[in-house]
This record gives C-alpha cells, sequence and structure tokens, in this order.
C-alpha cells in the first residue's frame, strides 16, 4: 500500500508501513502464553522433526511431551505461577523442554550465560528469590557454593541425556559426573513423578511476567530484562507479517545460547514455533558451523557479524554452491557496509538468492524491532524497516523533540515487543523508559541513528560511545570508524575514548586497527591520518593508532569496548 507523507515526523507518518498489506497493518498478537503459541502452531503436525540433536531426531509430538512430562515434575517439586527458575546451560534439549514447561505453569525463566564467573552469578542473582536452579552437570563444580546460597532445589541437567548409543556414550565421555548429594538429576525428577496425570496449565494472563534475560553489559553492569509473553510472541508474529520467507519444514542451524534473547527467541523459539527442523550446535566454533551447515545444507541461519566474516574466508566453503540457503541472516551487533558489501558479493558469487537479511535490537525489545525481509527492501548500509507493529523515531538527545527524515538523534522504540522493565531496577526503568512531554513513554535505545523518507533505520553508533575532548566538543566513535573504513587495508576498525593525560580532562580519540594482512603499518598510518583530515574536523583525528591481529569480544559476539578501553588507558 502507498500512504501520502503528511508531517515529516516518522512517529505519525510511519512511511515503512507502504511495504504492509492493510490486513497486516491492522494484525493482533495472539493473547496466548509461549508455550501455548509453540503448541497451537504445531498441533496438527506433530510427526514433523523440531530437533536435530547430534543426529538424534525429535519430533514435534516427542519434544511436546517432554515438556507435559517436566511441566508436571516441576509442579510436583512445588514450582508454581510466579516462581523464578535459574538455568545455566547451552541448548540441549532438556533446556528447550524445561524453558516451555516452565512457561506451561507459569513460572519464571531466568537465564544466565555459563561462561559467567560465580561471582558475577552471585551478584546477578542478589536477593532474588530462586525456587530451582537447573545447571549443566559438568557447570556444578563452578557455581554450586554460589547457588546453594540462593536455592534449596538443584538439578543438574547431561548433555547425553536425549541421546543414544554411541553418540551418548561419547557425549557422557566429554561430561563431569558431578558427586554432589544435594543435586538431583532432572531424569531421576522426572522418574520420580512418572505416575502423576496433573493439568497444570496455569490460565493466561495479560503481562505475565515471563523471561528474564541479561543485558550483554559491553558499556556497564548487566542488568535482568523482563520479558512477558506478548513479548516473546510479537518478534514472531511480526517477522512472519513482514514476508520473510519462511517455512513449515525447512532447517534452522541454531548456533547461539538461551542466555540471550536474540538466540532464544529467533534461534529457538521462532524455528520451533514456525515448524522448522532446528539443528542444535551449542559449540561456537567456525568449523562447527560450516560442517552443519555444509553436511544439512541448512536453509535458514542467523550469525554474528564475527561468524559471517569468519564463513565467507572460510577454505571450506570457497568453491561450496550455497544455493540451499534461503535466508542468511545477520544479528547481535551492526554490520559496517564495506563488510555488508563482501558478505552480498560472496552469497551471489555462491548462489545464494538473498542478500544478508539484516535486522536491529536490543534485549529491552525482546530482541528484534526492524529487518530487511526481501532484496527489495533492503537498503544498503540500513538494518531495514520498523515491524508492522513497531513504532521507531528519532529524538533530540538534549530536548527530546523528535526530528525528521535524514537527521540524527536517538532512536526511540514503542511497541508490543518493549520489555516490562528491569528487574529491581527503578533508576534503570526511569532512564530509559521515558515519558515525553506529550505523555507518550518511549523506550530510549541509546543507538545513535536517523530514518529516510521510506521508513529504513540506519544506525550511526552508540551514544555512550561519545568521546568528549578537554575543550567539551563532542566526537561520535562510529562517524570516525565510518571514514577510516574508506583506507581500503583497513579490514575492521573500532575507535574509543582514552583519558587525556597531557590536560588531565576529558578523552582522546585512539583507534584500533585490524589491517590486511603483509602491509606496511607505518605507510597505513598516514593513509589513516590523511583521509581524517580530508573528512574530519580536527578534534576528531585519532591521536594514537594502535594495530592489533584481532578484538576483545564480549559473550554475545560483540567488540568488548571496555577491554580495548582499558588497554588504551593502560
Amino acid at each position: 500500500m502507498k500512504r501520502e507523507q503528511l508531517t515529516g515526523y516518522p512517529s505519525i507518518d510511519k512511511p515503512w508501513l507502504k511495504y504492509y498489506s492493510e490486513e497486516v497493518i491492522n494484525a493482533t498478537i495472539p493473547k496466548c502464553t509461549i508455550y501455548e503459541y509453540l503448541y497451537e502452531n504445531n498441533k496438527n503436525h506433530l510427526e514433523d522433526v523440531a530437533i536435530n540433536y547430534v543426529g538424534r531426531k525429535i519430533t514435534y509430538r516427542e519434544m511436546l511431551e517432554n515438556i507435559d512430562r517436566l511441566a508436571i515434575t516441576f509442579f510436583e517439586e512445588g514450582i508454581v505461577e510466579g516462581d523464578i527458575v535459574t538455568i545455566i546451560a547451552p541448548s540441549i534439549p532438556e533446556i528447550i523442554y524445561a524453558f516451555y514447561a516452565l512457561n506451561k505453569i507459569g513460572a519464571v525463566s531466568n537465564f544466565i550465560d555459563p561462561r559467567k564467573s560465580a561471582k558475577e552469578v552471585d551478584m546477578l542473582l542478589g536477593n532474588m528469590p530462586i525456587k530451582a536452579c537447573i545447571v549443566l552437570e559438568d557447570m556444578w563444580e563452578k557455581f554450586y557454593e554460589v547457588l546453594q546460597n540462593h536455592v534449596k532445589l538443584l538439578i543438574s541437567v547431561n548433555i547425553s541425556d536425549s541421546l543414544v548409543g554411541i553418540p551418548r556414550f561419547l557425549m557422557k565421555l566429554k561430561g563431569k559426573k558431578h558427586k554432589n548429594s544435594k543435586i538431583t538429576e532432572l531424569k531421576k525428577l522426572e522418574i520420580k513423578h512418572k505416575d502423576s496425570f496433573k493439568d497444570v496449565k496455569v490460565t493466561y494472563k495479560p503481562n505475565r511476567l515471563a523471561l528474564i534475560e541479561y543485558t550483554g553489559g559491553t558499556t556497564g553492569c548487566s542488568k535482568g530484562v523482563m520479558l512477558s509473553n506478548e513479548n516473546v510472541n510479537s518478534v514472531i508474529e511480526q517477522t512472519t507479517y513482514s514476508g520473510v520467507p519462511i517455512k513449515r519444514g525447512e532447517t534452522w542451524l541454531s548456533v547461539a545460547f538461551p542466555f540471550t534473547a536474540y538466540s532464544l527467541i529467533c534461534s529457538q523459539h521462532m524455528p520451533l514455533s514456525l515448524g522448522l527442523t532446528t539443528y542444535l550446535c551449542f559449540e561456537l566454533e567456525i568449523e562447527k558451523v560450516e560442517k552443519q551447515l555444509l553436511k544439512h545444507k541448512i536453509n535458514h541461519m542467523a550469525n554474528t557479524p564475527l561468524m559471517w566474516e569468519q564463513l565467507i574466508n572460510s577454505k571450506s566453503v570457497e568453491k561450496m554452491d550455497l544455493s540451499f540457503i534461503i535466508v542468511p541472516t545477520v544479528g547481535a551487533d551492526s554490520l559496517d557496509v564495506k563488510k555488508e558489501k563482501q558478505i552480498n558479493e560472496f552469497l551471489e558469487k555462491h548462489n545464494c538468492g538473498f542478500k544478508i537479511c539484516k535486522g536491529y535490537g536490543m534485549t529491552e525489545v525482546s530482541s528484534g524491532i526492524c529487518i530487511t525481509p526481501n532484496n527489495e527492501v533492503n537498503k544498503l548500509g540500513s538494518v531495514g524497516i520498523p515491524f508492522n507493529l513497531t513504532t521507531v523515531a528519532i529524538f533530540d538527545l538534549e530536548s527530546e523533540k523528535e526530528l525528521g527524515y535524514g537527521e540524527q538523534g536517538e532512536i526511540c522504540i514503542q511497541g508490543p515487543s518493549v520489555m516490562l522493565g528491569y528487574y529491581k531496577n527503578e533508576d534503570a526503568n526511569r532512564e530509559i523508559l521515558r515519558t515525553h512531554a506529550d505523555g507518550q513513554i518511549w523506550l530510549h535505545s541509546g543507538d545513535l541513528g536517523h530514518m529516510d523518507e521510506d521508513g529504513f533505520i540506519f544506525i550511526d553508533g552508540r551514544i555512550k560511545r561519545m568521546i568528549i575532548d578537554s575543550v567539551g566538543f563532542k566526537i561520535f566513535a562510529p562517524v570516525v570508524e565510518n571514514v577510516i573504513y574508506d583506507v581500503p587495508d583497513v579490514e575492521k576498525c573500532c575507535v574509543i575514548g582514552a583519558k587525556d593525560t597531557i590536560n588531565n580532562v576529558g578523552q582522546i580519540p585512539v583507534a584500533f586497527i585490524i589491517s590486511k594482512k603483509g602491509i606496511d603499518e607505518d605507510k597505513l598510518k598516514k593513509e589513516i591520518m590523511k583521509v581524517c583530515e580530508e573528512q574530519l574536523p580536527s578534534y576528531s583525528y585519532p591521536l594514537r593508532i594502535i594495530f592489533k591481529e584481532t578484538f576483545p569480544y564480549t559473550s554475545a559476539g560483540k567488540i568488548d569496548y571496555r577491554k580495548l578501553e582499558d588497554e588504551a588507558n593502560t
């Protein structure tokens, strides 16, 4: 459909709606739980394969039966509606069953990254009332001392629980058997309650807390993001409405973990709810990803920019026909234009008919709020258009006045995927969920960006990555990075602010550079400074250039700016 521009303000004009039908514009989010959403979408396709786990095929029937048994088990162990259960484990079938089972009885899944230290886990849990903890068996040694202080019901799961035969034997060899009598195996709990047939499904209630995920912590401490059933389901519904070509029976490679909203919602709940076969790969080594991708001819996969970079440079896929890939997706972090061009050239060369599918979001909006649904609605450098039921606008950083098309400001969001709030953190809630002068509440993303007249969103960087020098001039690191990327021999670039030790106030811009192999660094420094002098004000020039072999990354696959800042300040 076509809509006439009336005001010049995106929140009113909503120019992106011209890409949606009237029916889609007027659609609503189903009033149901996460479990009910999964069940209703698959109840008539029970013999389809839901999960492929190390060659073990698990049908939708088996998955739903396992979910039902676990729901009864949890209920019989005293877990009821509103209780919080902490889960520390990668994406194995038992964790997927546990997530839906807890949701079925109205309990809350609290996912924590297993790679965190015991001290960090202790800080995250704080005074949170935890009813139970489910932890991968060989991780109990690391977390037991901390978790026993928070909860009495301690449950272990094993990576081999869903396997049979030789794969089960080999997986058992990899795991560490705990010897703590206070920890109960999940399988033994199921056997204990196998004769119970209670109806434990709770009645749907609007805006009930269903899930807690944690922010990445790249610019500060991790915060617990509270998400509802509607928040989670709205991402799948709106992705479907966008027209992305995803069909029942296709395959999806899940290469991430349930402790990130992007992974749990977009790479597990979405393919399972839409009737795809999800191949679980809880190891992130690129060789493991490549092996599954090529062996099973995976139709859909969502990778981080780093993994796509590794993939297009891999010798294993150099001569492969990748026409079996239907939607190649990038998420978790932004993709610079230079790399986007390289990936698209790679995909076209290898017979993939879809340009890299981009999106944008954050944990606070249940992972995603916009997308590039097809090659026609996919502008270079953009992260796509907002979903059909989501409103995105750009606001001035100081006055909170809405800006027009092409004007740079803070990206703010309204819609069904916006979180309930941070767990027990009212100060942070007031900072991110702000009531504007007209009474409307907007989620302030902390991202700097702009929107064009077609409704495409462009990310210009993180506001918190703003560098203020000794005089008070504001330098936006991504602006400097974009200029440096114009130098052909720059492979990757990251600009951060370091302490100004000369003036003892403010910061100076420091550029970390990964160059192409065999490049003379002194010569490259001169080229970088030349392009900066041509395109940037003098106060934005990087005062130091540091060459590195690789950048540090967070567990979510994003560049760890804090570690680079520490390096620049030493």
